[in-house]
C-alpha cells in the first residue's frame, strides 16, 4: 500500500512540476522524470531541451522517446536542443545524423 501511495505522491509532484514548466517558454526534460511527453500547440513552449542521464551509473535513455519529442517539436515549429544522449556507449548530440547541439536561432522559425 505504501509503495502505491508513494507512487501517487510522486506522480502528483511531477504533474505540478509539469504545469509550472508549461508556463515557461523553455522546458528541460529527462526521460526518467517525465515519462511520456506530448507536445501540443497550446503549450506555448518556445524551446525543448532534452538530455539523457550522465555518469557511470546512468540509466539507458529510450532514443524513440527523444525522436518523438523532436518530431513533435518540428511539426509545431518549436525549437529543439539535444543536450546529450548515449548511442552505442558514445555520448553524442546527434540524432539520425543531425547535430542538435546548438539551439536553433529564431530566424529558422520565422522570428526576428
Amino acid at each position: 500500500y505504501s509503495e502505491k501511495r508513494n507512487w501517487k505522491q510522486k506522480q502528483k509532484k511531477r504533474q505540478r512540476e509539469w504545469r509550472l514548466k508549461r508556463r515557461r517558454p523553455c522546458i528541460y526534460l529527462r526521460q526518467r522524470k517525465c515519462g511520456e511527453v506530448v507536445v501540443k500547440k497550446n503549450h506555448h513552449i518556445e524551446l525543448f531541451i532534452v538530455g539523457a542521464e550522465t555518469g557511470p551509473r546512468r540509466r539507458p535513455c529510450d532514443i524513440q522517446w527523444v525522436r518523438q519529442i523532436r518530431d513533435d517539436c518540428a511539426m509545431l515549429r518549436v525549437r529543439f536542443f539535444l543536450k546529450q544522449v548515449f548511442i552505442n556507449s558514445r555520448k553524442t548530440h546527434e540524432l539520425d545524423g543531425v547535430d542538435y547541439s546548438r539551439i536553433p536561432p529564431w530566424e529558422v522559425f520565422g522570428g526576428a
